[in-house]
């Protein structure tokens, strides 16, 4: 009796093994890919560190606003400039079956997750006869607001995208205000010359980052050839000014740029109005080297 029970029992179990091998496998596999999709692709955590491209002395930085899944814009304070290269590290995380990937500048796409990753690499080719040369990608700039975007995706679901704002200062021991354009020694105009303009552009070099304050002018006149003493000319605050050509005569003139707490003065340009032509040819005869000026003013010493 027991013997007839016991192979009854192995029939049901023998016929539970063939139904389970005829099972097609693609259920099974549909089944396990429906219990492992996300419900969203948000991130659940974001850490962003600076520093070398070695996990060794990176510096983790605090978002500027506390992280939430649903905000999708956040920054970091502004960096102080650093000689050395700078690679924006990130340490992520988001539901099980999303992917996570990151960029920075020229770092091409990264993956990551929830140790730390550096966004950037270097690569050392060939540079032909003399070795090698080693080119760096991702690196943050400086005097820039570099963009580090950060992309979770999962099949069948929208991918959500994440930006961080990386500002670098710039190299605040450089910046200076410089003249792009400055004047000549001197220039010579006909009386009553409609196109007689003097030009002078100054330029902010490493200007501090978001600095958006203007540069200014203000053009000066003078008696004598000095950058002091001169009169300001009223309304003349820009880089070209038109001098006054109805009368006859020399004028010296001087301009001043400035922006926040940087000023320059420029050249002194002598501006001479004359009714006299300038000369079509020069001819100079002489036994030694002479030096002409670009001018010909000058070179004529006015007359």
């Amino acid at each position: 009796m027991k013997q007839k029970r016991y192979s009854k029992i192995l029939s049901i179990l023998l016929v539970m093994a063939v139904l389970f091998t005829m099972m097609p496998e693609a259920a099974w596999a549909d089944e396990a890919t429906e219990l492992a999709e996300p419900a969203s692709t948000r991130l659940a955590a974001l850490e962003i560190a600076v520093g070398g491209m070695t996990l060794d002395g990176i510096t983790e930085k605090a978002l500027t606003e506390d992280f939430a899944g649903e905000k999708t814009s956040y920054g970091v304070e502004k960096m102080d400039y650093t000689s050395s290269r700078t690679f924006v590290w990130v340490k992520a995380a988001a539901e099980e079956g999303t992917t996570i990937s990151a960029v920075c500048g020229t770092s091409g796409t990264v993956e990551v997750g929830t140790d730390w990753t550096c966004i950037g690499k270097k690569e050392t080719v060939s540079a032909g006869f003399f070795g090698t040369t080693t080119n760096y990608y991702g690196d943050l700039k400086a005097g820039a607001h570099n963009e580090l975007k950060i992309t979770v995706s999962a099949e069948g679901l929208e991918d959500t995208v994440y930006t961080v704002d990386l500002p670098m200062e710039v190299n605040l021991a450089n910046s200076k205000l410089d003249w792009k354009t400055n004047l000549a020694p001197a220039v010579y105009f006909g009386s009553n010359d409609p196109d007689a303009v003097l030009n002078a552009e100054a330029e902010y070099k490493n200007r501090p980052l978001d600095d958006e304050t203007p540069i200014t002018y203000q053009w000066y006149q003078n008696a004598e050839d000095s950058a002091e003493g001169g009169t300001p000319i009223e309304g003349a605050v820009n880089p070209s000014y038109v001098p006054a050509t109805e009368t006859l005569g020399r004028t010296f003139y001087y301009v001043t740029a400035e922006c926040g707490d940087k000023s320059i003065t420029s050249n002194v340009i002598e501006v001479t109005i004359s009714d006299a032509a300038a000369p079509k040819t020069l001819t100079i005869k002489c036994d030694y080297p002479y030096w002409i000026s670009d001018t010909w003013g000058s070179a004529l010493d006015g007359k």
